[in-house]
């Protein structure tokens, strides 16, 4: 059933689930059990909040304009791609791709995300405003793209058979309790990176920027190349694995 509070706003509670394929443009929706999308575009200009499992059957963009809440309660699953753009808030509270893997998973620049839970795309994750842990979380992924800060006191793994990308300071608001990569693929980081326990890197690391590396302990699997770009590494232990190449300073600190 549907009900509308307000002149443009959607409040919809089906019993047997909600499908939606095309566009759609409202004030803002409220869906209150699970929901289907086909190759949809919805666009509101107030907040968004889906309420129960949401499984995209096609490719998905949502969008508020007015900077309203995307907020998800549920599991979302695949194999469609999700697009969230918001210059407010976007909260995911769920595990994302756990049943079936999401196409790819993108959030605009505006605004913040929050993550609570796992992340498993076949394509790319590509997070481009900043990211808060609101519990651990495993990201698996054919890419990773970090593009703002990452903070939050949780444990952040990152498996990626392509490029993983942190193109700001991860833990610099606040210490993530760890930060690990498999050995696939590559990392670029591009900014200090701050944990309370243990950094692993199993894959090649390049510094596209100055960094420190503040950690409890610090591995490093294989190669680390710094660049011209100053690199510290500050740990109670450190490990190196490969071979640490760069012209610029290198500070060690325990």
């Amino acid at each position: 059933t549907a009900s509308e509070p307000g002149p443009h706003a959607l409040t919809l509670d089906a019993a047997g689930g909600t499908n939606c394929g095309g566009a759609v443009s409202i004030a803002s929706l409220d869906v209150l059990r699970a929901a289907s999308l086909g190759n949809a575009t919805i666009t509101t200009s107030g907040a968004q909040h889906w309420r129960g499992a949401l499984g995209l059957i096609g490719n998905a963009t949502l969008t508020s304009t007015g900077g309203g809440l995307l907020r998800f309660d549920g599991a979302i699953d695949g194999p469609g791609a999700l697009i969230a753009n918001t210059a407010g808030a976007t909260e995911f509270g769920g595990a994302i791709g756990a049943t079936q893997a999401l196409g790819s998973l993108e959030t605009d620049a505006a605004g913040s995300t929050t993550l609570a839970g796992n992340v498993r795309t076949s394509g790319a994750l590509t997070v481009n405003d900043a990211l808060t842990l609101a519990g651990n979380a495993t990201v698996t992924t054919g890419s990773a793209t970090f593009a703002s800060a990452v903070d939050g006191a949780h444990a952040l793994t990152v498996n990626a058979s392509g490029l993983t990308t942190f193109g700001a300071a991860v833990g610099s608001g606040t210490a993530l309790a760890s930060l690990t990569t498999d050995a696939a693929g590559s990392t670029h980081v591009g900014g200090n990176v701050t944990t309370s326990g243990t950094q692993h890197y199993g894959d090649a690391v390049t510094l596209t920027a100055a960094t420190n590396f503040t950690a409890g302990a610090l591995v490093f699997d294989s190669t680390l190349a710094a660049g011209s770009r100053q690199l510290g590494l500050q740990a109670d232990a450190l490990t190196l694995g490969g071979t640490v190449s760069g012209s610029g300073t290198v500070s060690l600190a325990p």
